[in-house]
Order: structure tokens, then C-alpha cells, then sequence
């Protein structure tokens, strides 16, 4: 089935991610920060944080990128199915 250029599975994510209010926000992103954090250390323990670029893909309101953005000084993209969750994230 195909609407509005989705097909139904993008088309109910879309519609999920634009109208569900998750109180987790916060906690889950300090929770991914704290893991990637604690991969960049283990796999790469000499990045030079102000010249990473990190790509958050999915990331519905989580705002995990921009909190390693401002406290590392690295560069971060993040992209979601709805514009909407980006907003508020």
C-alpha cells in the first residue's frame, strides 16, 4: 500500500514519531552519549573529537548528537523520518 510516497510501514513510524510524547527523552540520550563515548574510547582512544563528524540516523527526538556537538566540539548531523521529532528533539 502505498500514501503520500511512504509505504505503510514508513507511513505509521512517521505517524508515530510525530504524535508520541516519550518522557525517556532525556535519559536515553545521555545513555547513548554515555555509550558511544565509551566505544570512541575502546575502538578509538585517539580521535580528535573537534574533527569528528557524527551522523545520527533514526533519531526520532533523541538529541544524543548534540550534546556530543557541545560537549566535545565534534560535528553532528541528525536525520528521522519526521521533521516533527527532530523539532523537539
Amino acid at each position: 500500500m502505498k500514501s503520500l510516497g511512504l509505504d505503510a510501514p514508513q507511513l505509521g513510524e512517521h505517524a508515530w514519531h510525530a504524535f508520541t510524547d516519550d518522557r525517556a527523552i532525556d535519559n536515553v540520550s545521555v545513555d547513548h552519549r554515555d555509550r558511544v563515548e565509551a566505544f570512541v574510547r575502546r575502538h578509538l582512544p585517539s580521535l580528535d573529537w573537534r574533527r569528528a563528524r557524527l551522523l545520527e540516523v533514526g533519531a526520532y527526538r533523541h538529541y544524543t548528537a548534540h550534546i556530543l556537538a557541545a560537549n566535545r566540539g565534534c560535528e553532528s548531523v541528525v536525520t528521522d523520518i519526521a521533521a516533527s521529532s527532530l523539532r523537539d528533539g
